[in-house]
């Protein structure tokens, strides 16, 4: 990532909130991850919070369903204020740019 941005190329971290631990294809149809948000809070995330307070540029939403995350029926991760909004730029001050 600093190697990438001291270069002027905009780094990013993908799949938000986190996409490893996946059975389905989300090219396909739409993964479910069932763990609780403070798993994901000590696993998935630990990464990007890193990342963040090294300034990383540009973040891409994976299409998930985390219902630990945002409880509406189907909704992906891409499209989830609860996910976008609330938690990456609001809990966790991620200011940079965000593909979803």
């Amino acid at each position: 990532m600093k190697g990438l941005q001291e270069n002027g190329i905009i780094a990013n971290a993908k799949h938000f909130p986190g996409h490893g631990d996946t059975e389905t294809d989300s090219h396909y149809a739409l993964p479910v991850i069932k763990h609780a948000e403070k798993r994901i809070w000590d696993i998935d995330l630990y990464p990007y919070q890193t990342l963040f307070r090294e300034n990383l540029m540009s973040v891409m939403v994976a299409h998930l369903n985390v219902p630990s995350l945002d409880n509406g029926a189907n909704i992906p991760t891409s499209l989830s204020k609860p996910v976008v909004t609330d938690l990456l730029q609001n809990r966790m001050n991620f200011q940079g740019l965000i593909f979803t």
